[in-house]
């Protein structure tokens, strides 16, 4: 997935973590590696990772499953 895009490319943009707390009802949660894995994924926190000049260099990604 392009680093851009979704909501991990949102915490890329803005440098600001984001809590999905219905990842079904969010339009910029993709679905598609649920459908991959079988799983479905309820809640999700994203957060940047910073280097010492404060740029996002990755981010961190917690699915919670049902």
């Amino acid at each position: 997935m392009p680093l851009r895009a979704g909501i991990v490319g949102l915490v890329v943009a803005t440098g600001e973590p984001v809590i999905i707390e219905d990842a079904y009802s969010d339009s910029r949660f993709n679905q598609e590696v649920d459908k991959r894995t079988g799983v479905r994924t309820r809640n999700m926190v994203c957060c940047p990772i910073k280097n010492k000049k404060g740029e996002v260099v990755g981010v961190a990604q917690v699915r919670f499953h049902s």
